[in-house]
């Protein structure tokens, strides 16, 4: 009892007891998380800006799962045909490493792959035919970029500064903090070329298909974070890519990101589960380029 009260101030003890319906004298111990309760908010002069807790990563988790609902319902006469598996995996813990049963570096992902290949296997599985899955398969890291900040854009390289509302952002680091390489990032630029072609959005000057994508390199005398995308390369061997959408006041209270860059992350995630199998599965890395 002194142990809990030393750590916890009565009155807010004495609440914890409440909302459990239990008496104060009877709370050993507590895991308590605070969090904004305000609810989320368009603003900006023309609703440009999205205003919410947690955008990171909350802002690329619904993008994928809206762009996996679209392009099941896009193909829903043939997905019972399809050859290949579109999925979405949101994991726990990013933020503090990864290493939990419920994490990146848990066994969830390679152990889902194993499944399927099971299901869909005429004969037992083996390990040649789980290899070949592996290696044809492809996986976009998506976590949140942050955007240059207008009072400090000199932490950021000249030609490597995510703006808001610019598109999603194709994160490259040669010390392998994200995984993205030629192949990965070539992926990722044509799916933009597709998508804006599909859904005719037009480059206000030229009039041509276009959604944006943006670059971002750390400067080299900065240190870099890092993502799940690594961890699951190196675990898993899949092809990877680390990409994210530019926000401000990351990790704080209340974070800000722009509204077109949900739309677009989200048309270019869709078309990945439309066109990767057809167009570049068989593409060998080192032949491409």
């Amino acid at each position: 009892r002194a142990s809990i009260t030393s750590r916890l101030p009565e009155g807010l003890l004495a609440k914890l007891a409440e909302k459990a319906g239990v008496e104060a004298k009877d709370v050993v111990d507590y895991e308590l998380v605070v969090c904004d309760t305000q609810p989320a908010a368009i603003g900006g002069l023309n609703g440009e800006f999205i205003f919410s807790p947690r955008l990171d990563n909350l802002a690329s988790s619904f993008a994928a799962i809206e762009a996996l609902c679209a392009a099941v319902d896009d193909e829903k006469e043939e997905v019972a045909d399809r050859g290949d598996v579109h999925m979405v995996v949101l994991y726990d813990h990013e933020e503090v490493g990864s290493t939990s049963a419920h994490g990146a570096q848990g066994p969830l992902l390679q152990d889902l792959i194993r499944r399927i290949c099971s299901v869909y296997s005429a004969s037992a599985l083996n390990a040649d035919v789980l290899n070949a899955v592996v290696r044809r398969s492809f996986l976009v890291s998506a976590d949140m970029a942050h955007a240059v900040h207008p009072n400090y854009a000199s932490k950021h390289e000249e030609r490597h500064r995510p703006q808001l509302g610019g598109g999603l952002v194709v994160k490259t680091n040669q010390n392998q903090r994200y995984a993205t390489t030629a192949f990965s990032g070539y992926v990722m630029r044509r799916l933009a070329e597709i998508a804006a072609e599909k859904h005719t959005i037009q480059n206000a000057s030229s009039k041509t298909p276009f959604i944006p994508l943006q670059e971002f390199v750390v400067p080299n005398d900065a240190a870099c974070g890092s993502t799940i995308g690594p961890i699951i390369a190196a675990g898993c061997g899949i092809r990877t890519v680390d990409v994210g959408q530019p926000q401000l006041a990351m990790h704080s209270v209340r974070e800000m990101c722009a509204t077109v860059d949900l739309l677009y992350t989200k048309l270019i995630f869709e078309q990945l589960f439309h066109s990767f199998a057809s167009t570049f599965a068989n593409l060998d890395d080192d032949e491409q380029f």
